[in-house]
This record gives C-alpha cells, structure tokens and sequence, in this order.
C-alpha cells in the first residue's frame, strides 16, 4: 500500500496534541497555573491527551493489520515490532531506575530493593497500564496496549490463516474473539484499535460509495471539533465519540477535504517522523522544566500564570522537540539499523550453516 501521508502527518498531531494536554496539566500540577475548569479552551485542552492517543491506537489498528496481511511472517512482524518501541523506551527505562531514586522521583524516591527489582522488570515489559501497577514512564502506560494489541493481532492473525480444519479454526475465532470482547469491556479504550481495524478492511468499499464533493471539505474538522467538545471516557459520550471517530479516521485514511490537506504540511509530517521518540521523551524534558517554573525565581515573568504557561510551553516544545530529534538520529535510526544488521548477519551465518549440514548429508 502506497504511503498515506495523511496518516503520517496525523501521527504529528496526535503528539502534538499528547503534549499541549501536558503542557497544561504539568502547569497546573506545578503550581505555576491555576485550572479553569469553566473555560472552554481548557476544556478542549483536557481532552487533546485522551484524543491523541486514541488517534495513535486507531494508526495502529491500521497500519498493524496491513503490515500482516503483507508479510505473512508472524517471527519477522515480532523482531520488527520490537525493535521499533524498545530501543527508545528501554534506553529511558534504563535512566530513570538509575536516577530515579537519587533524585527522589515520585515513588522511586523511597523503594525497597525488592521493590526496585519487581518494578524494574514489571516496567520492561510493560505491564503497568493494563495493569494496576507503579508506572515509571508515564507515557508508558500505551505502550502496554499497543504490545497487547500486537499479540493479540498476531495470534488471531495465525489462527485464521495457519489453522487448517475448519471446526478449529472456528472455535479458535469464537475463543478469540471472546477475549477481544472481555478486553475491550476491561479497557474500553481498545475499541480504537478496533476502529483501525475496522476501517482497513472497509474503506475501500466505502470509498467507491462515497461521491466526495467540495461541500464536504470541512467533515473532517467539523468532526475534530465535536470530538473535543463532547469526548468522555464513559457512557453514551464515549459510544458517540467512537463512531464520530471511525468517521474523522475514515475521512483521513482516503485523504479528502482540508484536514487531509492540512495533514500533509511539512511540520506535521516531520513530527509524525520523530513522532514516538518526541511522545516517549517529552515529559522527562519537561519534568526539569516544571521544577524551575514551580520554584518561583523567575521573576521577570511578573507572577503572569498566562506568562508562566505560555513561556513554559514553548520551553517544553523546544527542547522536547530538540530531544526528539537527537533520540531519532541515534536511536531509532543507528542504534536500530546497527541491531537490523547484527540480526541480518545471524540470519544470514545460520541459514550457511544449515546448507553446509544439508551438504554433508546429501553427499
């Protein structure tokens, strides 16, 4: 499937989004800003956070589906999935348990060593967030549901294609889809891998159905907007705010009206790049940040909360950008192409070794 770019630059606005929501609540959680739950900018600000990762879970779901209907290799879409999200997030699960207590950082500060080594390793595998667990990398918590999506994905991904008797396959397909149901009922916020699925399969067909005209060119940001102005977590308002975002994911996946349009400009899409490091990296930036802000000293703000917030997030978006860049370079580009070529040289001495035992027992 050609590059949607539209999907890509959608990846800049969740984290974007991810971190104005943070902007104002490190702000707030700071002291330096005072919530106004009665403005409804702020309301839409609340609800950036919950969208955005939502918006990334429906990618997901897209994304994740097509790349195992193209390979068709449960190991290599493994190997792959894993170098994509450990190489960044263990160099900072690595730092923060080294750091962390000698700098007293939230519940690391006092720990037991047995502690220390259950929540280590608890945290490796990213356990915290489908369970009620201490979270070290508080952005962590969707990585949890992503590698269970992967799992889950991967396993009834075999079942359908690899199981060959018919009555088998349709247990297993019961069995699963059960679990699925049981998950989402436990965690409703898998319904949006769920949508990605959903549209992936579907938008083909909808898209010889659906006439675009230019009438409809602000759907898409017309529906951004009702999304942030009712989205809830709970009830009626979620069930709405879930179709209302299979539509809005609809509308971005064929790229028509002015929100694809706006997608595909150069920041966005350069933030969809650097977009996993700039969502894993950005509260450690800002951590640092909220100290000095919380601490009062700066004094040529004039005890302005609206001068406070504002230079705090351009602060943040700054240097969290700058931090993202550096983690994109090293990490996820060298690190990542040196494990790529390291794994590539073993596969390839083993697959040489196993034709030279093929030999020698041919001859």
């Amino acid at each position: 499937m050609k590059k949607n770019l539209a999907i890509h630059g959608l990846r800049g606005l969740s984290a974007l989004m991810v971190i104005i929501f943070h902007i104002h609540e490190m702000a707030v959680n700071g002291g330096f800003f005072e919530k106004k739950n009665e403005n409804i900018i702020f309301h839409y600000i609340d609800n950036f956070g919950l969208i955005g990762v939502n918006l990334f879970f429906m990618i997901s779901g897209f994304l994740i589906v097509s790349s195992l209907e193209k390979h068709r290799d449960i190991k290599a879409f493994f190997v792959n999935r894993l170098i994509r999200i450990y190489p960044v997030f263990l160099v900072l699960h690595i730092i923060i348990f080294l750091i962390g207590p000698l700098i007293h950082y939230e519940w690391l500060g006092d720990i037991s060593g047995r502690s220390y080594l259950l929540n280590f390793f608890s945290n490796f595998f990213m356990l915290p967030g489908l369970f009620p667990l201490p979270i070290a990398q508080k952005n962590a918590w969707s990585l949890s549901y992503e590698l269970f999506f992967y799992i889950l994905s991967a396993t009834v991904f075999v079942t359908c294609i690899y199981q060959r008797k018919q009555i088998y396959k349709r247990i297993s397909v019961i069995v699963l889809t059960i679990i699925c149901l049981i998950v989402m009922f436990l965690h409703p916020r898998f319904v949006f891998f769920a949508i990605g699925i959903l549209v992936y399969y579907s938008y083909r067909y909808f898209k010889t159905i659906y006439i675009y005209r230019s009438i409809y060119a602000l759907n898409g940001i017309i529906i951004m907007g009702i999304l942030l102005t009712i989205y809830s977590n709970k009830g009626g308002a979620f069930f709405l705010s879930s179709i209302l975002s299979a539509v809005l994911f609809y509308l971005i996946v064929i790229q028509e009206g002015i929100l694809a349009k706006l997608l595909n400009n150069k920041v966005l899409l350069y933030f969809g790049t650097i977009s996993y490091s700039f969502y894993l990296i950005h509260p450690f930036v800002m951590f640092p940040l909220k100290v000095i802000f919380s601490s009062g000293k700066i004094e040529f703000l004039n005890g302005s909360q609206y001068l406070y917030i504002f230079l705090f997030g351009i602060l943040s978006l700054i240097f969290s950008t700058l931090a993202a860049y550096l983690s994109y370079r090293i990490i996820e580009q060298w690190l990542t192409n040196k494990i790529k070529r390291v794994l590539d040289s073993y596969k390839s001495r083993k697959n040489t070794f196993s034709s030279f035992d093929d030999e020698k027992i041919i001859k």
